[in-house]
């Protein structure tokens, strides 16, 4: 297996290619990983041209780091790298918070000597923040480095160059490093886990109902419907998880399928992942409150008609679809003769209206003084 050292640094800890240091101990370049003096072997073809360790070491990862000085050297004349989409793959307004970008880099630096976490590059963005490489080609990760590299608390990518495990090939390397996503994974994403942190502030965690083997999510702030008011404005799961204002996540181990809601937010529709972080800043600092929650309990009509004789006629809502009907016969009656429960829509008086989801437990009494005796 040929892996040859054909990066390194000099004295000054500058990078250098073989092609650009003097032969032999002249090159007064280093090993990265080791620290070691390294010889600088050319052959008359310059295919075989490579660094050796001048002293006799059991340097693993000489090679590995090689690659990670090259990978130094072109993002530093690019100064620009394509990162993948974010590891907790949240939505809002149908698109993803923090998607496949590309960010400008502004300066690299080569961190040889960091002993927590070993040799990485180290790059500062456009927006100031700090991202740091890392390269893997025949030692992965484990869990404890990765639990290392994020208390260092700044984002870290690994870069998998694996398929180079037994050589180097030039030609496509630069790809690989700048523009390529599939090879790439984070293990630390400071603003993602820091916005998420701030929108789970922001967020509404929504009520669960089930009846009939139906959940509804409870308070839903996009029925802007007549009598939202009035209702818990149930919606069904389904309906809630493709809302553009519900912030979930498969992938996320603490989300545990709770709904997280905006729809709130005055402005929320406009959000897109490059306006999102100012946006739940700023509504942080204005402290706005959120909803109060509708504590009203949820029957079903012939439950809410037993325990309320003092009350009938029946002024009653649904808290699906937001109809406010009148009921003034016994709906228990009424289901075992008609097979049906009727009740007066008092969106429409002209005649009865037959009431569907008469066994759910979607209905409330209307407790509205005024309401009520405009309809006595």
């Amino acid at each position: 297996m040929n892996r040859f050292i054909r990066y390194a640094t000099d004295i000054s800890g500058e990078v250098k290619h073989i092609s650009e240091v003097n032969e032999g101990l002249d090159c007064r370049c280093f090993c990265s990983a080791c620290g070691g003096s390294l010889v600088a072997i050319k052959e008359m073809t310059g295919q075989q041209s490579q660094f050796v360790h001048y002293e006799a070491r059991n340097c693993k990862q000489g090679y590995e780091c090689s690659l990670l000085l090259f990978a130094f050297k072109i993002l530093s004349a690019i100064r620009q790298i394509r990162v993948p989409s974010g590891n907790l793959a949240y939505k809002i307004n149908h698109s993803e918070l923090f998607p496949v970008r590309k960010l400008k880099i502004v300066s690299t630096f080569f961190e040889q000597q960091n002993v927590k976490v070993g040799p990485h590059i180290s790059l500062v963005l456009e927006n100031g923040a700090r991202l740091n490489l890392f390269v893997i080609v025949t030692h992965p990760i484990d869990k404890n480095k990765e639990a290392i590299i994020r208390a260092e608390n700044t984002s870290a990518l690994e870069i998998d160059l694996s398929f180079y495990k037994h050589q180097l090939e030039d030609d496509d390397f630069e790809s690989e490093i700048v523009d390529d996503v599939f090879n790439k994974r984070w293990l630390y994403y400071k603003e993602e886990e820091t916005l998420m942190r701030n929108i789970a502030q922001l967020a509404e965690k929504k009520d669960t109902h089930i009846t009939s083997g139906v959940k509804y999510i409870v308070g839903c702030p996009a029925k802007k419907m007549k009598n939202a008011h009035l209702s818990k404005n149930l919606i069904k799961e389904e309906t809630c998880n493709n809302c553009p204002f519900n912030i979930n996540s498969a992938k996320d181990p603490s989300h545990n399928g709770s709904q997280l809601c905006l729809g709130y937010l005055q402005g929320i529709e406009k959000i897109n992942y490059e306006n999102v972080e100012t946006f739940v800043r700023t509504q942080l600092e204005s402290n706005i409150k959120k909803p109060e929650k509708n504590d009203q309990r949820l029957w079903t009509i012939s439950d809410l008609w037993q325990n309320n004789p003092e009350k009938r006629p029946l002024l009653v809502i649904n808290n699906f679809s937001n109809k406010i009907f009148e009921i003034s016969a016994n709906p228990i009656s009424a289901f075992f003769r008609y097979g049906e429960v009727y009740g007066k829509n008092l969106d429409d008086f002209s005649n009865l209206n037959q009431i569907y989801y008469h066994n759910l437990e979607i209905w409330s009494l209307v407790e509205d003084e005024g309401l009520i005796r405009k309809f006595q």
